[in-house]
Parts: C-alpha cells; structure tokens; sequence
C-alpha cells in the first residue's frame, strides 16, 4: 500500500521488520493505483514490511508483529 512509503527528500523508504527489529530500507516504486504503488527495487521477496503504526519508528527498535 502507498501508505507504507515515506519521503525523506526525494528518496522513498519503508520500514521493514528483521528479527523484530525496525530497520528503514530505501525502496523505488511506481504507481499501481492511486492507494498502491509498485516496489521496483530495495526490497527482497519474503520481507516484511510495516503498513500499520509505521510513524515515529527508529531504527533498530523493538518491534511486536500482529499480521492481520
């Protein structure tokens, strides 16, 4: 979902969990929709991404992972 991307300048990032662990990746999308974007480049398949309450994380922050 779009709403998993952020901006810092110009550079698209996601937060990703590893080892329940924030860690911010730099990622290259494109459109799908107007609520979806495409991730082109920076992520690897299997990885998981945080869509809800990702405002306001650090890197390396202790994370609890509820897949709904």
């Amino acid at each position: 979902p779009k709403s998993a991307v952020f901006k810092e300048g110009e550079v698209e990032k996601v937060y990703v969990v590893e080892n329940s662990r924030v860690k911010i990746k730099n990622v290259k999308t494109e459109p799908i929709d107007e609520n979806r974007l495409k991730v082109l480049e920076g992520l690897s398949e299997g990885e998981e991404i945080i869509v809800n309450g990702n405002y306001d994380l650090k890197e390396g922050q202790l994370v609890t992972v509820k897949n709904q």
